[in-house]
């Protein structure tokens, strides 16, 4: 399994897991099944107006079907941030290598290198470099930037399932109640880093733990300095918090 490190807005350092070959795959043919009933309905409307297998309604059917074939992929990816359908239903997504959102710019290079990656060598040459990059990137990826990465974790879990910090006991009084006007997508980035730290207890996960924490801190106002001590125990203290709040 592959992963890539990318930085979220809070300015912490998440590892995202990367798009296999399969995925891609399953992505690409989904889109074509769209595509598929999109031709056909189209297909059909042009009957139900009367159009017949006439020069003038080829004539049409092409104008109309091209633009949307040519630049299905590009549309979609620019204007979903980054997702297609296919995408969509496997939980991918395009993001610069960075992890920021790529520009239209990048988009057109993926887009223009998919004559290449995909079209002219019927997906071999896509297979190669997805199969061989660092990264996971096709050509077209490589040249614009950008990589596909899984937003959708392998197992679902609920908040509430976080940490089994004991979130039933009535009697518990949350120490930071302004948390709760945090989202649960920053949660989950406290999660993400503390899973982090059990999984690599390195430099990068402790700078990266140390930056949540200040992070936290000046969102949610709070006066008191953390030691570096007791930084694990603090961010578990806002999820049990949040829990607690919110539920």
């Amino acid at each position: 399994m592959k992963t890539i490190t990318v930085t979220t807005a809070q300015k912490v350092d998440i590892d995202f897991e990367l798009a296999t070959l399969m995925d891609r795959i399953l992505a690409f043919i989904i889109d074509m099944i769209l595509y598929a009933v999109l031709l056909y309905f189209l297909f059909v409307t042009f009957a139900m107006l009367g159009y017949g297998y006439t020069t003038e309604s080829n004539y049409y059917f092409f104008l109309i079907m091209f633009p949307i074939y040519t630049f299905y992929t590009f549309y979609w990816e620019y204007f979903t941030k980054g997702k297609s359908p296919g995408k969509m239903a496997l939980g991918l997504r395009v993001v610069k290598e960075n992890g920021e959102l790529p520009t239209v710019t990048n988009y057109l290079s993926r887009w223009l290198f998919r004559l290449v990656d995909i079209w002219l060598s019927s997906g071999f040459i896509a297979a190669v470099f997805v199969a061989s990059s660092e990264n996971s990137q096709r050509l077209g990826e490589v040249v614009s930037g950008t990589v596909t990465i899984k937003v959708r974790p392998r197992y679902s879990f609920s908040l509430k399932d976080i940490l089994k910090i004991g979130a039933n006991n009535k009697d518990y009084e949350p120490q930071y109640p302004q948390v709760a006007n945090l989202a649960e997508d920053d949660m989950l980035v406290i999660k993400q880093t503390l899973e982090r730290l059990a999984i690599a207890n390195n430099t990068a996960s402790k700078n990266a733990l140390h930056q949540l924490v200040e992070k936290m801190r000046n969102v949610l106002e709070i006066d008191e300095k953390i030691q570096p001590q007791g930084y694990k125990t603090f961010l578990e203290r806002l999820i049990k918090d949040y829990i607690m709040l919110t539920r």
